[in-house]
């Protein structure tokens, strides 16, 4: 039906950031015939209860522009655009 992988990162404070613990969701996958029940939802909850759990101050994740369920999805669970990467092809 659906996994998650989360990741916990911790940075300690140097010259250029300060110290940083957080949670990345490097993967949430639901089968298509489960999605709009709930499952991706209850995933992402349960690694919030995880993040906060060890003491981490938020989650992240990385989602291409394309992807625009994702992004709806991450968007409806609270999440908020960050930064943005780009590439030049050669």
């Amino acid at each position: 039906m659906g996994i998650i992988h989360s990741v916990l990162i911790e940075w300690k404070s140097t010259e250029i950031h300060h110290s940083f613990k957080g949670v990345h969701v490097d993967n949430l996958v639901v089968d298509e015939n489960f999605r709009s029940l709930g499952i991706g939802k209850t995933l992402l909850k349960a690694a919030r209860s995880w993040a906060t759990a060890e003491g981490a101050s938020e989650l992240h994740t990385k989602v291409y522009d394309f992807n625009t369920d994702a992004v709806q999805f991450y968007e409806a669970n609270g999440f908020t655009p960050l930064n943005r990467i780009y590439r030049m092809k050669l």
